[in-house]
């Protein structure tokens, strides 16, 4: 690593959090060569160095740059998913919804998780109990959903046919994020998926909701199971059973 006075070009830190002067790659996080990090939310970047090139401490030479991090979220409810690979029961997940930062897509996906809304104005089940996840990607993701044809061609919310995206606050920053599905902006339905690597790509894109907080063995066993490069999955993998997990049942899933 190239020096300039004991201050590397680039310092490098271990670390998934971004920063904007930087760019993280591999889990390594690049920071600008000028700012040096302080305790707390801010970026130093000092005016002048001192013999050891490190920016003077007195607080009357600090710049400080407020860095906007990644929100991590309260999880405001639980729901599960037992799957079946061709018949076999493969495990359960555990997912953590993020009510209080998208209400209207966690109530969505809670609701279609318990199935208590009965059927859609179409006649079909508002469930994902008995479907698939039809689309399996190697190396990227899991996605199911479609209450309607089981395909991927047919998707349908609580609210009837779809619903806006509420926001992107939420990032694909890691395994296990569980997202929606869309067809271009504002066209949330039923449809959803699970990350099995970083995603940032799909950031201000698609909405996330929540993340897998039990379960990513079943996740991998999933992808590594019936995954493909085309998505086209080679096993039938099935939403065996779905619902909620009450908050006084909470410790015990821990």
């Amino acid at each position: 690593m190239a020096g300039d006075n004991g201050l590397g070009s680039w310092v490098r830190l271990m670390s998934e959090t971004a920063v904007p002067t930087g760019k993280n790659v591999n889990g390594l996080l690049d920071l600008d060569p000028k700012s040096i990090l302080l305790p707390g939310p801010y970026l130093l970047s000092p005016e002048r160095k001192n013999h050891h090139g490190m920016g003077r401490v007195g607080f009357e030479e600090l710049q400080l740059e407020e860095v906007i991090f990644e929100e991590t979220p309260e999880i405001t409810h639980r729901v599960f998913m037992d799957v079946d690979i061709d018949g076999q029961r493969v495990g359960r997940m555990v997912i953590g919804l993020y009510g209080d930062v998208v209400p209207k897509t966690a109530e969505n996906f809670r609701a279609l998780c318990t199935g208590e809304k009965g059927k859609s104005a179409s006649g079909k089940k508002l469930r994902y109990k008995g479907t698939p996840f039809h689309r399996i990607i190697s190396g990227f993701m899991i996605q199911g959903g479609d209450i309607i044809r089981g395909d991927g061609n047919g998707t349908e919310s609580i609210y009837g046919g779809t619903f806006p995206d509420e926001n992107f606050r939420i990032k694909h920053s890691h395994a296990g994020v569980v997202s929606m599905v869309n067809s271009g902006p504002d066209s949330n339905g039923s449809q959803f998926f699970i990350t099995t690597v970083k995603a940032s790509w799909l950031d201000g894109e698609h909405v996330v909701f929540g993340k897998v907080i039990q379960g990513m063995d079943t996740v991998y066993a999933i992808e590594g199971g019936a995954g493909t490069y085309s998505g086209k999955p080679r096993k039938k993998v099935i939403i065996a059973d779905s619902g909620e997990i009450p908050k006084s049942k909470w410790d015990e899933e821990s």
